[in-house]
């Protein structure tokens, strides 16, 4: 059984509408724990380098928290959403 999520870094804030938020990040511990703290679904994706985030990334429901592993070589974290707004926090950590 793998351990509880722990912190490992600073926790960043995007706010995506039907544009795309993108914002880098440091992905050492292997993991994300990633909150929507908005009304509507998000759409997340990660890559290597800048890019636009799209609604067939992973689909975070509203209010929904959720535990990603992440490739160490992905530094850019974005989410955009198909109507509306959303708030969402992203953590970098290790852990489930």
């Amino acid at each position: 059984m793998e351990a509880p999520f722990s912190l490992g870094g600073a926790t960043t804030t995007l706010t995506p509408t039907t544009s795309s938020d993108v914002d880098t990040f440091t992905p050492s511990y292997g993991r994300i724990r990633v909150y929507n703290a908005g009304p509507n679904i998000a759409f997340l994706s990660s890559g290597i380098g800048t890019f636009t985030a799209a609604v067939t990334g992973c689909p975070l429901a509203a209010g929904a928290i959720e535990t990603f592993s992440v490739p160490a070589n992905h530094t850019y974290v974005g989410a955009i959403c198909a109507t509306g707004s959303a708030t969402v926090y992203i953590t970098v950590g290790a852990g489930s």
